[in-house]
């Protein structure tokens, strides 16, 4: 069956494209991460072509059952690949979000430090001229 070879294919360059978008994220290569989504963004168009062909040419096929099987199985591996790269963004968002939260409280210390100089310059100022 040709459709089932094609999905064969795109579910193979799906899990290819999910490894690597993997990596970008582990590297918080974002650019990256955008470049792939864009072509699985592509890729799912002609997957759920080839799905549809495939319905049509085992519409009348009862032992078609098992190649569907088999393409239900590795989109379930791919479901799983998927999560893993979400549980990895989540990982780097808490990251990012505690550097962030970081940053901040330097920030307002940093804050804090330089009205403590201009206070006293102040004072020394007026000091002076008394």
């Amino acid at each position: 069956m040709k459709a089932q070879r094609e999905i064969s294919g795109l579910l193979e360059s799906w899990r290819e494209l999910s490894q690597a978008e993997g990596a970008a994220i582990r590297s918080a290569s974002w650019g990256t991460v955008k470049e792939l989504q864009a072509a699985k963004m592509e890729l799912r168009t002609s997957l759920n072509e080839a799905l549809k062909l495939l319905e049509r040419e085992t519409a009348n096929n009862p032992s078609a059952a098992r190649e569907k099987e088999l393409i239900r199985a590795e989109a379930k591996k791919l479901i799983s690949l998927e999560a893993r790269n979400q549980d990895l963004l989540a990982e780097q968002r808490r990251r990012a979000a505690t550097a962030k939260a970081e940053l901040e409280k330097s920030r307002v210390n940093l804050k804090k430090v330089r009205q403590s100089y201009v206070g006293s310059r102040r004072e020394a100022a007026l000091q002076w001229y008394s």
